[in-house]
């Protein structure tokens, strides 16, 4: 009967997670656009970003499964909704954001135009470390942040909510 729950609750975090996360995606992408009025940035951040958005994306579908189980244990063991969430969280987000980091920088050692400006100039480094590096841990930490005090919570409550249901 529990394994019936868990199946339950990785469905849940499916149905509202991904359309959200989708979304999340579209509208990053949109946002030069929106704030601009122009399309080329939105060109430049596809060019320089969308293998590793394809890969944040795939990831999240398989990140989800995995932390799902694992905030779906947490409750099992009586811990807070909270704590659940952060699991979630920092679980799902720290999947994606390292996929992302490793796409982009397969990505930069394969296209090899940044290896040019490195050796050419070695100030770039420092700016090709900030560009691959610090910007998604920036959005890491947002986004750990952000969603466990949101949809993590959410998602954590209502696991909690069908765990209890088996339960009593």
């Amino acid at each position: 009967m529990l394994n019936k729950v868990l199946k339950r609750n990785i469905l849940t975090a499916y149905l509202i997670s991904v359309p959200l996360g989708l979304f999340t995606i579209l509208f990053v992408y949109a946002m030069p656009v929106i704030i601009t009025d122009e399309g080329l940035p939105t060109i430049l951040m596809v060019a320089t970003y969308g293998w590793a958005s394809l890969g944040l994306f795939l990831s999240f579908l398989a990140s989800l499964w995995y932390g799902s189980k694992k905030a779906h244990g947490r409750l099992l063991k009586g811990k807070n909704l909270l704590s659940a969430s952060f699991k979630f969280s920092l679980t799902i987000n720290t999947l994606i954001w390292l996929t992302f980091i490793i796409v982009v920088i397969i990505n930069k050692l394969y296209m090899n135009y940044e290896l040019s400006f490195i050796r050419d100039n070695p100030d770039s480094g420092l700016f090709n470390l900030i560009y691959v590096i610090v910007l998604p841990l920036i959005a890491f930490i947002t986004s750990v942040i952000g969603t466990t005090f949101t949809i993590g919570l959410l998602i954590s409550y209502i696991f909690d909510k069908n765990i209890k249901k088996i339960k009593f």
